[in-house]
């Protein structure tokens, strides 16, 4: 038994909405940032024990730092994925998650040029490398984010929600 729900305020749900689109991006780059601090915290644990603990702080304000960067660069992505996709009608999780993968892969080098030291012993692409892995993954968890948000619902009517 389903109800009918023309008219009511659950029908025109916000999701397939512009709005939907403006929180599923917030929510889709608090999750890549919540990504980076964990994954961040875990390798400082793991190389320096429980004496990492103090690193803690730092980690959280980078986090802070981190999201504010990749509002802003991701938002060219993000909205060319967006348009792209209800241009297209696309539905799938795993179109916007290849997006997401190649979104963190293209902006790796920000965090590389931010967080490069005068240390010579290491060339920005070897860097870029070592860093690509967990920005790809980033960017696949905030891809999924939007999805579940905005992205499964593009050109559906708002009474063939549900």
């Amino acid at each position: 038994m389903s109800a009918d729900l023309r008219g009511s305020e659950t029908a025109t749900t916000p999701r397939a909405t512009g709005g939907g689109v403006i929180v599923g991006y917030l929510a889709a780059v608090s999750a890549a940032a919540i990504c980076f601090g964990t994954i961040e915290i875990g390798v400082v644990l793991w190389g320096e024990g429980l004496r990492g603990l103090g690193a803690i702080p730092i980690v959280a304000f980078a986090a802070i730092i981190f999201w504010f960067v990749a509002f802003v660069t991701a938002m060219l992505p993000v909205g060319l994925t967006y348009f792209v996709a209800r241009v297209i009608g696309i539905h799938s999780i795993f179109y916007y998650l290849f997006c997401g993968a190649a979104t963190g892969a293209a902006l790796a080098p920000i965090f590389v040029w931010f967080d490069r030291h005068d240390d010579d012993s290491i060339t920005f692409f070897q860097s870029y490398l070592q860093i690509v892995p967990m920005f790809v993954a980033m960017g696949a968890f905030a891809a999924a984010t939007f999805w579940s948000i905005a992205g499964r619902y593009v050109g559906l009517e708002p009474d063939r929600i549900r």
